[in-house]
């Protein structure tokens, strides 16, 4: 869903969808017993890999928010070099 956001609503909705996404990144940890996921072809989806995946499906994306949205340029470069570095811990 943040992905949406960031992807189809420019301005403070997309800036705020970056700063969560962000938070996340490297820190969020589902409770335990909601690692995984089953998706509707039955299969065991890790919700950390899930989430990574479908970040880096959205590289382009990000790259042409952090080209021509002034506004959210910063959030989007750090949210790519964040995900060029895996799931880790952020600085």
């Amino acid at each position: 869903m943040l992905l949406e956001i960031i992807t189809e609503h420019p301005g403070l909705p997309r800036q705020t969808a970056l700063c969560v996404l962000l938070d996340w990144w490297g820190c969020f940890q589902p409770e335990p017993g909601y690692e995984s996921y089953t998706d509707h072809e039955g299969e065991t989806i890790d919700v950390i890999t899930a989430i990574v995946e479908r970040v880096r499906q959205a590289v382009g994306t990000l790259q042409t928010i952090a080209e021509q949205d002034s506004n959210a340029r910063g959030l989007a470069r750090e949210l790519l070099r964040a995900q060029g570095q895996g799931w880790t811990l952020t600085e």
